[in-house]
């Protein structure tokens, strides 16, 4: 109970934290419409319209996922990482295991940065059952889901 009523209120001042930066500074928000259920950490989403936003700066590492309505879903601690090549087109990356899809990385063409999640206990499970390796994960697609500024 303690743990829990500890984690509500780190993500409460979170996301306070998060609207006060997000009025004070620039920030970017990319919409994409996804057409499959998919899932970050142990939370469900449903097909549909979704935002994705994050601050450049000071926050970087928390991102916010809202309907297009402006309704917050869900607070996700993530960390950069910097693509091979630099792409203009803005996306969502999935991992997908059959009908299992899992929010991976988040890109912004506009930004030239992308911010990525971390595997969720579920995913490395199923990474592990479907025999990951040094090749990649056999069943394993992923999915880049193009999105816009």
């Amino acid at each position: 109970m303690r743990t829990r009523n500890m984690t509500l209120a780190f993500a409460s001042c979170a996301l306070l934290a998060f609207a006060a930066v997000g009025s004070a500074a620039e920030s970017t928000a990319i919409k994409a419409n996804v057409p499959f259920e998919f899932q970050i950490d142990d939370q469900v989403f449903p097909a549909g319209q979704y935002v994705v936003t994050y601050p450049i700066s000071p926050v970087r590492n928390l991102i916010l996922l809202s309907t297009p309505e402006g309704r917050a879903l869900r607070m996700i601690f993530t960390h950069g990482f910097d693509a091979r090549a630099w792409d203009s087109r803005t996306y969502l990356v999935f991992n997908a295991y059959g009908n299992q899809y899992f929010l991976s990385r988040i890109w912004s063409g506009a930004l030239g940065s992308g911010r990525e999640l971390r595997r969720s206990a579920e995913e490395r499970n199923l990474r592990e059952l479907l025999g990951h390796s040094a090749q990649g994960t056999k069943g394993m697609k992923v999915v880049h889901l193009a999105a816009a500024h």
